[in-house]
């Protein structure tokens, strides 16, 4: 089993998750695509928001 933590959710579409990892920047960081299969299980929480100060 493959636990993804730190990763914020983009779209969802077709049974594809697109996800990046937290601080994500353009044309530095990778994109992740998650194809959702029978042998796949996605589940998606809810994230917190940065205290401001």
């Amino acid at each position: 089993m493959t636990r993804w933590t730190g990763v914020r959710l983009l779209m969802e579409r077709n049974g594809r998750y697109y996800v990046v990892s937290r601080g994500w920047k353009p044309r530095r960081d990778p994109l992740y695509v998650i194809r959702e299969s029978d042998d796949i299980w996605v589940a998606l929480t809810s994230g917190t928001q940065p205290r401001s100060t």
